[in-house]
């Protein structure tokens, strides 16, 4: 089952990390109004992230992706899904920075997620 995630104000690097016995995962930058459908689709000055499938059938960890995170955007909230089929739709999002006092909060983004269907 997915779960969504969060994590608090970073700097440095946030990384996803492909473990077995996940399927294969594609984690892609979203936007807060479009919680499944990549940033740049939705907002073409955003060079969002997108992992590409990130397969975990072997039994090790196959890859991690970073995403950096450095004093120009350490107060931007980085949304994101897992664009495997049928995952965002099933709850399979999350955000970097979040900012859990604004408008836009995790459990925002879930709900905006669940009405766009």
């Amino acid at each position: 089952q997915s779960r969504p995630a969060t994590t608090p104000r970073l700097r440095g690097e946030s990384s996803f990390i492909c473990i077995s016995g996940s399927a294969s995962l594609l984690f892609t930058q979203s936007t807060f109004s479009a919680p499944c459908q990549p940033a740049h689709d939705t907002n073409e000055t955003i060079n969002g992230f997108d992992s590409g499938p990130r397969p975990t059938d072997n039994g090790t960890v196959v890859s991690i992706l970073s995403v950096p995170i450095d004093d120009t955007n350490v107060n931007t909230p980085f949304w994101f899904y897992d664009a495997s089929p049928g995952a965002c739709g099933s709850g399979a999002v999350g955000v970097i920075n979040s900012n859990e006092s604004s408008l836009e909060t995790l459990d925002g983004f879930v709900v905006s997620l669940f009405a766009a269907e």
